[in-house]
């Protein structure tokens, strides 16, 4: 940091920095104060100030020190980053990208600035001006490896794959095995239906790469006659019920005597009961013994030549008609409108209860909520609403939910589980897709490979689901009509 007290507080301000440093904030904030009382417009003291809160997340407190260290002169440009974060964790975005834009005017040839203001826009799916901003800091420093990947993922999400990796083979070309870049390729190649040279670019992935934990050999596709074999569940509810398919392909090109699936703890029942493997086991259930083990998602790759083309033979779930649904009108329709909040892309996939308003004017439609859990901001209009009802108290695991689904006409879903699970139920399943979909659906078209009794219904322009709302709408009263006629 730079100095400017009087020559009298040089060691308090020496005292202060190795406080900050032991994390003893308390002290830093009472040593700042003293020299303020001597040395008012010390911008470190200030700034001192403000990151001692910040370090303790104490955001509301640390904003106003920031903000007048940057008044002060000269002024701090590292005041203008912290200020960025402060603002940012207080949902202030415009304050993050105004301080931001203040930092790079303070060091124009410091490709952080521009790298970080990029990932702000980023985060708000500004991607035009997060991809100006990238390319920005790549003019200062062609070398600089994450921007490049940013930069890629720019255009992945505005559709333009050439672009995106073009990016990315750029990135390689500095860094041949840079995983970012080979990951984020190789779902380039899926989206594109490329899917041969899409898995095995997915096996790059860093828990695929990292996998340690048994000491057991990862099973690659040959045969393991009357050995045990253990297939891993990895990453979101969904993924699980893709990929669950493939079960039966492993267990024929294996040989294996026995497999044990395992999943998230609200699949078991679900999973046991349509007798996939001979063994299911929760995620937080230590498996008993095996010789060979496999994350679900790398059974593609393994499978690739003895199963090139995407098994679609659904129904591959199953669960009984119990739980009776609640009557209805002429049509039963189940709607599930929001994903996991912790999901990096949520949301692009995800929309508001309110969105869905057209449909709710259709006449002579039930609809049922099959969203767990219900977002505290749509309760109140979800309670609100005569002809839908909410079935989230019922909706105790995914055994439950496909007891529910397998009574209903139609499920209109975004790109959630609830979408997985109607597909993989042979239910008849709308889904409604982002402008930037995720890899497994393709760019366009209304069929996908993986589920024959699904439709895609793509926004055509970003973050805009009116079109996409109005048109479900119709064919909803299309269909209803044509059940009772």
């Amino acid at each position: 940091m730079q100095t400017e007290t009087p020559a009298a507080w040089q060691q308090a301000w020496k005292l202060a920095q190795h406080a900050y440093q032991r994390h003893d904030f308390t002290a830093v904030r009472q040593i700042a104060s003293e020299i303020l009382q001597e040395a008012p417009a010390s911008a470190d003291a200030h700034l001192l100030m403000g990151m001692s809160y910040a370090r303790q997340r104490q955001w509301s407190q640390a904003r106003p020190w920031l903000q007048k260290a940057g008044t002060l002169h000269p002024p701090i440009p590292e005041a203008f980053r912290a200020l960025a974060v402060a603002c940012e964790k207080l949902r202030d975005d415009d304050g993050a990208i105004e301080s931001l834009k203040r930092f790079i005017r303070s060091k124009p040839k410091n490709r952080l600035g521009c790298f970080e203001l990029g990932n702000t826009y980023y985060r708000l799916n500004r991607y035009e001006e997060a991809g100006n901003c990238f390319k920005a800091a790549l003019e200062i420093d062609p070398r600089h490896i994450p921007s490049i990947i940013n930069l890629g993922n720019c255009f992945r999400r505005t559709n333009d794959l050439t672009r995106a990796v073009e990016t990315y083979d750029r990135a390689l070309q500095l860094r041949p095995y840079c995983i970012p870049a080979l990951v984020n390729r190789s779902q380039i190649h899926l989206l594109q239906g490329r899917w041969a040279e899409g898995w095995r670019g997915s096996e790059f992935r860093k828990l695929a790469l990292k996998d340690a934990r048994y000491k057991e050999p990862k099973w690659r596709g040959e045969r393991i006659e009357g050995k045990t074999l253990l297939l891993r569940a990895e990453q979101g509810l969904g993924d699980g019920i893709q990929f669950a398919r493939y079960v039966g392909k492993a267990r024929a090109q294996s040989g294996a005597g026995k497999i044990i699936l395992e999943c998230r703890p609200p699949q078991v029942k679900l999973f046991a009961t349509s007798q996939l493997a001979d063994e299911v086991i929760s995620t937080e259930t230590a498996p008993g013994p095996f010789d060979y083990h496999l994350l679900m998602m790398s059974l593609p790759a393994v499978l690739e030549r003895s199963c090139p083309v995407i098994p679609a033979e659904t129904p591959y779930l199953r669960a009984p008609q119990e739980n009776e649904l609640p009557a209805g009108r002429d049509l039963k329709v189940g709607i599930t409108w929001a994903g996991n909040v912790k999901h990096l892309l949520d949301s692009l996939r995800s929309m508001k209860l309110k969105d869905l308003s057209e449909l709710f004017q259709l006449p002579h439609i039930t609809f049922y909520a099959l969203q767990t859990p219900v977002p505290e901001c749509d309760r109140e209009f979800l309670d609100s609403l005569g002809n839908v009802l909410n079935l989230e108290e019922r909706l105790t695991d995914y055994y439950e939910t496909a007891c529910f689904v397998r009574q209903m006409d139609v499920i209109v879903s975004v790109d959630t589980s609830v979408a997985h699970l109607a597909g993989a139920l042979g239910k008849a399943v709308w889904t409604l897709l982002p402008f930037s979909p995720d890899w497994r659906w393709g760019l366009e078209g209304e069929q996908t490979p993986w589920y024959p009794n699904m439709r895609l219904f793509r926004q055509t322009e970003k973050e805009n689901w009116k079109p996409v709302v109005a048109r479900v709408a119709s064919e909803l009263e299309t269909l209803r009509k044509s059940r009772s006629e």
